[in-house]
């Protein structure tokens, strides 16, 4: 908590343009500006760990790089306008998934046309979302697979971006190449859809790891027991155990 805290107090500064006062290392860039020189647009897939504003810095750092991010306006609403209000122009560059799924898909389309940047957050599944029950750090959790039915519809090299928080005003960004294009058949599409998912839960297992308290999903992620006698069987060894 102390963490994720810290993180949304450095988003005011991260988008107020107050670049100066952070200290971000990169490691990887040179893929991903390998990938940009092709002249392509690129999908980057991220989590709720660490701060993706820090990964916008970019945009700020290289001004022909448009970054445009795909969220949900509606979720935190205020705190996203708030935020949003001390930097219309990173503002202007989200791209709604709350939006009519035509228009998502055209704005998507048209960023990749200008060869953007795509951040797209692949790890939390929005209500009626297709999902596959990943494994994620030794038990079943969902994650969504529309990602990487964007990722086949776009055509677009795909990249891991994670920007992990290291306490102070210390920032480490990580890039890493997941898919040079995803390319899906239809006769095995839901497999396919399937591995996509777990092998993103294992490279997200890996970043998470390198600092955990860079975690910020505080619900209840992963599966529960279905059956109530196994669950309270299981709460029952667990007072034992802590007694």
């Amino acid at each position: 908590m102390l963490a994720y805290s810290q993180t949304m107090l450095d988003r005011i500064y991260l988008l107020s343009e107050s670049l100066q006062r952070f200290d971000v290392s990169s490691h990887g860039l040179d893929v991903l500006e390998t990938q940009m020189a092709r002249g392509r647009g690129v999908l980057l897939l991220g989590a709720h760990i660490g701060s993706f504003e820090a990964l916008r810095t970019l945009g700020e750092k290289r001004p022909g790089v448009r970054v445009a991010v795909v969220m949900d306006r509606r979720q935190t609403q205020l705190m996203t306008e708030m935020l949003h209000s001390l930097n219309p122009k990173i503002a202007a560059n989200v791209i709604d998934a709350g939006a009519d799924p035509a228009e998502l898909a055209l704005a998507m389309h048209a960023a990749a046309e200008e060869g953007a940047l795509i951040g797209l957050l692949a790890d939390r599944v929005r209500p009626g979302e297709a999902v596959h029950a990943a494994d994620f750090f030794g038990a079943p959790a969902d994650f969504p697979t529309g990602p990487y039915v964007i990722a086949s519809l776009l055509e677009l090299p795909v990249m891991l971006c994670f920007g992990l928080y290291r306490g102070g005003n210390r920032y480490d960004l990580y890039f890493e190449t997941f898919a040079e294009q995803i390319r899906l058949v239809r006769s095995d599409r839901a497999a396919q859809l399937g591995a996509w998912a777990q092998r993103y839960a294992h490279r997200l297992e890996h970043y998470t790891r390198l600092d955990p308290y860079n975690w910020f999903n505080f619900y209840d992620f992963w599966h529960r027991r279905a059956d109530p006698a196994a669950a309270r069987s299981e709460s029952a060894s667990a007072v034992r155990s802590d007694a």
